[in-house]
């Protein structure tokens, strides 16, 4: 049995992603917070979008099982403004050209046959701080 498929389905694992203008990074995340595994890679953000979707699902794919049971849902924070109900890029920043308009949940979701969800990724730290880090406990 691999470490994935350790965490497996109903244990609260999920896949994040991390996409920035210079690299990107996914992990596959225990319900308590913990790390299990990570993945990184350069973002080729000079490539296009199509390029930056393609190594983030080639890195989240790396963290999920082929088949059977394994995390549920992926989780993407990336630069830029964020359209939170569709995962879509509103406004895209000079980190990564041509990201405006990019349905990221949308193309994420199709190659990686499972839900994703995408924020902006100081919302995502925000909220990463308020469950595990620094700010647990925190009331505002």
């Amino acid at each position: 049995m691999t470490r994935v498929e350790a965490v497996g389905k109903g244990s609260g694992a999920a896949v994040g992603v991390d996409i920035g203008g210079t690299k990107t990074v996914a992990a596959l995340v225990a319900a308590d917070g913990t790390v299990r595994e990570r993945r990184q890679a350069p973002t080729p953000a000079g490539a296009g979008p199509v390029a930056v979707l393609d190594t983030a699902a080639r890195l989240a794919a790396e963290l999920l099982p082929g088949d059977g049971p394994g995390p549920t849902v992926v989780g993407v924070g990336t630069a830029g403004t964020v359209e939170p109900a569709t995962g879509t890029i509103r406004y895209a920043t000079a980190s990564l050209p041509g990201w405006t308009g990019t349905r990221v949940a949308d193309e994420l979701a199709g190659r990686l046959a499972r839900p994703v969800r995408v924020v902006n990724d100081v919302h995502a730290a925000a909220l990463g701080e308020c469950w595990v880090g620094a700010a647990r406990g925190g009331r505002d």
